[in-house]
């Protein structure tokens, strides 16, 4: 198993205390196709994204989510 989120680019230095805002895949600053082609060499099947914050509707969002896992071929 394997947990997706992506994050906004900041300029202050991120924690696990004060982590940076959360975007839609494919949005922020994680590059995941190196991870993805990891991933599918080591035989992970189920991925799970998250997103804490919206610049949108929910649902908006997590359709950006979709079609970016779709798009990796996930």
């Amino acid at each position: 198993m394997l947990h997706v989120k992506d994050f906004k680019h900041t300029d202050k230095p991120a924690s696990i205390i004060d982590p940076p805002p959360a975007a839609d895949l494919g949005k922020g600053t994680v590059d995941y196709l190196p991870v993805f082609q990891a991933a599918k060499k080591a035989n992970i099947k189920h991925y799970f994204v998250e997103q804490e914050d919206f610049a949108g509707p929910p649902l908006e969002a997590l359709k950006v989510d979709v079609d970016y896992m779709r798009d990796m071929k996930i």
